[in-house]
């Protein structure tokens, strides 16, 4: 009974320390470079605020596809479907009136003044005769089409955006796949079949409808505005808005813990590139597609440095690995090549022709364990044998973990090893140190 009291009280403080741990990752990521996230283990958060700081940097595929899961994701937030059920429970429409003469039945309202002239007409021989005026409900109107073409862009988009981000159904994207089944079985509904969809979303079409007498429709208006914002005239700060309300965190602390030093990372040569000038390409984070972050120096009119980030993604440099080759001789086959978490891959041009080049890689272990520190050492010395041909000077690698007791030497013992050790706590100063050395 001890055994399970305690065993219980241990789980508890796991836990605790698991959400304070992640309270503080979430407060200490960078937030802008964070909107970059597309990374399916994730899930939104509420109550944290970003600014997407590298909009401008983004090539236009990736800033369409980050404005597409942002669109989407909100649609899913506000529950989108069940606005659109209820407009379509009380569709607006116009009524057209035209008159019409009947025998034996009544269509409408009857004229009746307009009836007895036409019977006098007859001799009032037919007292069956009866003009009518029947009412034409109309849906096919401007603020219906705005509701028809939102509807047809969803259920278009999703699977766009779903392939953008590819991977297993998880997180951020079960919210996309729910809103998918809700509209696929919306669209077949009898009151769309007679409204057309226009080929290009006017402007004035959203304006009418923000006037309409009905809350709804202004609300998808206010939605229809801002896919005109994104999608017709491309707004950085729109999208910027938009992820504001919505970031994308992903779900365990080890890879929050994994993007802090990404982000840190590319903080640091950021502020090399505001010092002394040049350019940077940014993408989008997502499992199972290469993502490279890329930044340019200038030295002098000649010659440039050109440094590439390569997270959770072996760049060709790489290729040559013994672990693969070993496996291969023995044909096993479906080997993927092992992959430290950041590769760092710098080169120094004269002109268009390399110079210099040397690479060194980044080590990620969420955890304050000693036996966690040493597997991590022992990753680091695997990688640096599979892969040492691409390493030439050191230091060649640097491992950070979360915390730890351990006492870092002084800098002019440190400089000269392979391997370098840090925690979170001491992450700038020895990142620093460590870009300074690899640019070299």
């Amino acid at each position: 009974m001890k055994t399970l009291k305690s065993n219980r009280r241990a789980f508890i403080e796991e836990n605790e320390k698991y959400i304070k741990d992640r309270y503080k990752l979430i407060s200490n990521v960078n937030k802008n470079l964070l909107a970059l996230n597309l990374y399916r283990h994730s899930d939104l958060l509420n109550g944290v605020s970003s600014v997407l700081g590298c909009e401008n940097d983004l090539k236009i595929s990736d800033f369409k596809d980050l404005a597409t899961v942002h669109f989407l994701l909100k649609c899913a937030r506000n529950d989108i479907h069940k606005k659109f059920i209820y407009i379509l429970a009380n569709i607006d429409r116009n009524t057209n009136v035209n008159q019409i003469e009947t025998r034996g039945y009544i269509q409408g309202s009857v004229d009746w003044n307009s009836t007895y002239k036409r019977r006098m007409i007859t001799g009032f021989q037919d007292s069956s005769l009866f003009i009518c005026n029947p009412s034409q409900k109309i849906y096919d109107i401007p603020s219906n089409q705005l509701i028809r073409y939102i509807i047809e862009f969803i259920y278009r988009a999703i699977p766009v955006a779903l392939k953008a981000a590819p991977g297993n159904s998880e997180g951020w994207t079960q919210k996309l796949e729910h809103l998918f089944d809700e509209i696929k079985q919306l669209r077949m509904h009898p009151r769309l079949r007679g409204i057309s969809i226009p080929d290009h979303l006017q402007y004035k079409t959203i304006q009418s409808t923000k006037k309409h007498r009905n809350s709804i429709y202004r609300e998808i208006a206010d939605l229809g505005e801002l896919y005109y914002k994104l999608f017709y005239l491309h707004e950085t700060q729109t999208l910027s808005n938009v992820i504001n309300e919505q970031l994308i965190v992903p779900k365990k602390n080890d890879k929050i813990f994994e993007f802090v030093i990404l982000f840190e990372l590319m903080n640091m040569l950021e502020f090399f590139r505001k010092r002394f000038g040049g350019e940077r390409k940014t993408t989008l984070i997502r499992a199972e597609e290469k993502t490279v972050f890329t930044y340019i120096y200038p030295k002098n009119d000649n010659e440039y440095i050109h440094i590439s980030i390569y997270y959770q993604h072996v760049p060709i440099e790489f290729k040559g690995s013994q672990y693969v080759k070993t496996l291969k001789r023995y044909s096993i086959e479906n080997i993927k090549t092992r992959q430290p978490d950041i590769i760092l891959v710098v080169k120094h041009f004269n002109k268009n022709t390399i110079i210099k080049k040397r690479s060194s890689i980044i080590e990620i272990k969420y955890s304050d364990s000693r036996l966690y520190l040493g597997e991590g050492v022992h990753d680091l010395l695997s990688y640096l044998h599979d892969f040492s041909h691409t390493f030439t000077k050191n230091p060649k690698s640097l491992l950070t973990i979360w915390d730890s007791k351990m006492i870092i030497p002084e800098l002019s013992e440190e400089i000269n090893q392979e391997i370098w050790l840090t925690d979170y706590s001491r992450l700038k100063s020895s990142l620093k140190n460590f870009i300074i050395k690899t640019l070299k």
